[in-house]
């Protein structure tokens, strides 16, 4: 599974493109994906899954469910999954970043 975004987004809540390497094709490919999607999101269409947030008081997980501009991001105790919110498959883990 490669990706040319990063799966950190900017503060615009957009991917980065973080392969310089990409073919002229992919990048366009991608480009339009993102319009689509901010056409999706400015129509208000639901993404698969809502967003949520859970605090388990017996397990003392943390579960949350955010909708990024391609990805639906489910985190679990700061552990990052991330599915494609066009057709809900599994793209990548990462970690989210937290600061005291």
């Amino acid at each position: 599974m490669s990706s040319i975004f990063s799966l950190n987004e900017n503060k615009n809540n957009y991917p980065i493109i973080v392969n310089s390497n990409a073919s002229i094709l992919v990048r366009i490919i991608s480009r339009l994906k993102l319009k689509f999607v901010k056409l999706l999101n400015a129509l208000r269409t639901p993404a698969i899954i809502q967003e949520f947030e859970y605090s388990d008081k017996l397990t003392n997980q943390k579960i949350s469910i955010k909708n990024q501009s391609l990805h639906t991001v489910i985190t679990i105790d700061g552990r990052d999954y991330y599915f494609n919110r066009l057709n809900g498959k599994f793209d990548g883990t990462g970690s989210g970043l937290t600061c005291n």
